[in-house]
C-alpha cells in the first residue's frame, strides 16, 4: 500500500513538473502556436462597379493562449466570433469559426515576420492573400 501511494505522489510530481504542452483553445503544441499570438486588422475595401458604391469590412483578429475571437464592422456586417485555430505547418494555421466549426481563413507568416490572411468565410472561392497587420 505504502508503494502505491508512493509512486502515485511521484507521477503527480513528475507531471506537475512538466507541464503539458497543449495550448487549450486549439490543441496546438504551446511554442507553435504562440508565434501567432497577438492582435491583428484587416480590412478590406471593395467597390461595386455597376452601383459605383464603397464597401468596406473592417476586420480585428486576438489571438492568444486564452482567446481567439473574431470582430467584423462595416457595410452591412456588426459580428463577432469566437474562433480556434489548427495548424497547418510551421509558418500557417487555419482559424475556425467555433459556433458552425467552419473555416474562417488560413493566416500565414513570412520570413520577414509578415502575415497574410486567405480568407474563406465570406469570399468562397477567393484565392488571394491579404497582408494583415500584427498590431500588438
Amino acid at each position: 500500500m505504502k508503494i502505491i501511494i508512493l509512486l502515485t505522489f511521484m507521477i503527480g510530481i513528475i507531471s506537475c513538473s512538466n507541464p503539458s504542452m497543449i495550448d487549450s483553445i486549439s490543441n496546438t503544441p504551446k511554442n507553435y502556436a504562440s508565434q501567432f499570438y497577438g492582435m491583428y486588422e484587416y480590412d478590406d475595401y471593395q467597390t461595386d462597379e455597376e452601383l459605383g458604391t464603397g464597401v468596406g469590412v473592417f476586420y480585428n483578429l486576438e489571438i492568444s493562449k486564452e482567446i481567439c475571437q473574431i470582430s467584423m464592422e462595416g457595410y452591412q456586417t456588426d459580428k463577432q466570433l469566437r474562433c480556434y485555430i489548427k495548424p497547418v505547418d510551421n509558418n500557417s494555421i487555419e482559424i475556425y469559426d467555433i459556433e458552425k466549426d467552419k473555416k474562417f481563413g488560413t493566416i500565414r507568416k513570412t520570413d520577414e515576420n509578415k502575415f497574410f490572411i486567405d480568407m474563406s468565410y465570406y469570399l468562397e472561392g477567393d484565392n488571394y492573400s491579404y497582408y494583415i497587420e500584427k498590431i500588438e
